[in-house]
């Protein structure tokens, strides 16, 4: 089985691509302020060899109770995610994103808040697009 993995691999065949960095955050951020519950805040996408990519940043969204913090993140996670999925070969990415009410800095809700990850309490685009059944 070794020698087929081999080929495959060497063929590109069930590899993920790196993504190009600069230009999925700009698509991620495009469609992040596209939603009504974004008002503020920028999407950070990095990614590396050995730690592979990660979706950060801070948002200020709608709503001034975590209650209602927490379901307008949870609709700009899912617009966020979508988006992330319809890019071409692209691996899963960590998602370390935050939100706050526009009134309130202090009160953060974080992506693990919305929806709890499957590993170690991380969150990934997978398990976002599990979760919203993508």
């Amino acid at each position: 089985m070794g020698i087929i993995d081999s080929f495959l691999s060497a063929c590109g065949v069930g590899e993920t691509t790196r993504p190009d960095a600069p230009a999925v955050q700009e698509d991620l951020q495009d469609a992040v302020e596209l939603t009504t519950e974004h008002l503020d805040g920028a999407v950070v996408v990095r990614d590396s060899e050995t730690g592979g990519t990660t979706i950060t940043g801070t948002l200020s969204v709608a709503g001034e109770t975590r209650e209602q913090v927490t379901g307008c993140f949870a609709s700009v996670l899912e617009t966020l995610v979508r988006t992330y999925r319809e890019q071409e070969g692209l691996g899963p990415a960590e998602v370390r994103l935050e939100a706050h009410p526009a009134c309130d800095r202090t009160l953060r809700v974080r992506a693990h808040e919305v929806m709890p990850g499957g590993t170690g309490g991380r969150v990934t685009t997978d398990d976002l697009a599990d979760h919203f059944e993508i």
